[in-house]
């Protein structure tokens, strides 16, 4: 059965909201204003979903998306509004889920691409998966990654892969340099004239160990595995935001330190910088940053953020996965009572379980960060100081 009725509000997943009969509805790609002529497809308990036919008025926010897989591919959710409106609908999610604490204006995009680009092979099929299932899109081209990484994509596309399983691509921002790995054996020499370093199974076979990003004269190395933001420009526009939250000081303690990027970034605010990560790739990759880049006063252990010792530190600097901290370690940071603890969060759900359990700040701020354009998420960066 077909209905037609006025979407009422929308969100940060791309649905806008119906309600009819005290029935809410979520049905993908309509946006609040519009009239829209809809199907069911799928009903819960508290909640349904919808199938949009035809929008019948349209609101001024839609924007024709320029990509031809996204009704399809799951990897965008907001290519169907203006950038003005994506980033309205995520500071408001933002600003809602967190409305007992004080949230600042979104940080725009500044630069739609990213770095990075992670695909999927079965088949000698080539693409990402369609949304909430392992079906493969073939796809020739991302608008979400560069003319070169998608020069890459083509040259892929031509060879037999029949024996693998995934591909990352990675580009650097500033040098330009192209990385690509592999999961599965390949012939590869046909990429050689193209990119600058190419991994099979975890085994370099060709170019450099690693590709090369340059920001503020700090030159960070890029290994197939390395945490890295995947947008250069907003990850500058991020660390700036850290940097002015953490001020200046005598020691600074990075968890969930990754390769090192933010504690290298804030190494001329404080005069000693520890980083702690648990992953020994990242830890060794950590310790090649700060020796091509020459820095005296960090350090990097690999260890668990749960079995740090007692210590004190001005300032900390948290970045953990989307899983958030563990209790333990938020007990450190409560008996700690550093003078500030700067969290960034690309969780909204853990960041708000964890600045809620640690009683020993008072969260001050909470800044929206749109590094990742045109999907649901939405990366955050919390200042919290001590109430002692």
């Amino acid at each position: 059965m077909e209905y037609v009725e006025s979407v009422s509000d929308d969100n940060i997943y791309g649905n806008g909201i119906v309600k009819q009969n005290g029935l809410v509805i979520f049905v993908k790609g309509s946006i609040k204003g519009e009239k829209i002529k809809f199907g069911l497809i799928k009903n819960e308990k508290r909640f349904s979903f919808g199938k949009l036919i035809r929008v019948i008025k349209k609101s001024e926010n839609r924007e024709k998306p320029v990509c031809k897989y996204y009704d399809m591919c799951g990897g965008c959710h907001l290519m169907h509004i203006n950038k003005v409106y994506e980033e309205k609908v995520k500071y408001n999610y933002i600003k809602d889920y967190f409305s007992n604490y004080c949230v600042k204006d979104i940080i725009p995009f500044s630069n739609s691409y990213r770095n990075k680009i992670t695909l999927h092979v079965k088949d000698n099929i080539l693409g990402f998966y369609r949304e909430e299932t392992n079906e493969i899109i073939d796809v020739d081209k991302c608008m979400l990654v560069s003319d070169k990484i998608n020069k890459v994509i083509s040259a892929i596309k031509k060879l037999d892969l029949k024996e693998v399983k995934e591909i990352i691509i990675r580009e650097s921002y500033t040098t330009g340099e192209v990385l690509v790995k592999f999961d599965g054996d390949v012939c590869y020499k046909d990429l050689c004239n193209i990119v600058h370093s190419i991994y099979i199974n975890n085994k370099k076979v060709y170019g450099k160990d690693y590709i090369t990003e340059v920001i503020d004269n700090i030159t960070y190395t890029i290994y197939p595995d390395s945490f890295f933001q995947v947008n250069t420009v907003m990850m500058k526009k991020l660390y700036d935001l850290v940097k002015l939250y953490a001020g200046c000081g005598n020691r600074l303690l990075d968890l969930y330190c990754g390769t090192g990027t933010i504690g290298i970034y804030l190494k001329d605010n404080y005069k000693d910088v520890l980083g702690i990560e648990l992953n020994k790739k990242a830890i060794l990759n950590a310790n090649i940053n700060k020796e091509i880049n020459n820095i005296k006063n960090i350090s990097f252990k690999c260890m668990d953020c749960k079995d740090i010792k007692e210590d004190y530190y001005d300032t900390v600097v948290v970045d953990p996965p989307r899983s958030g901290m563990n209790k333990k370690t938020i007990k450190f940071l409560n008996d700690m009572k550093s003078k500030k603890l700067i969290y960034v969060s690309c969780n909204p759900t853990t960041l708000k379980r964890d600045i809620k359990l640690l009683d020993s700040y008072s969260v001050c701020e909470i800044t929206p960060v749109n590094i990742f354009y045109r999907t649901s998420h939405i990366e955050s960066v919390c200042l919290l100081e001590s109430k002692f």
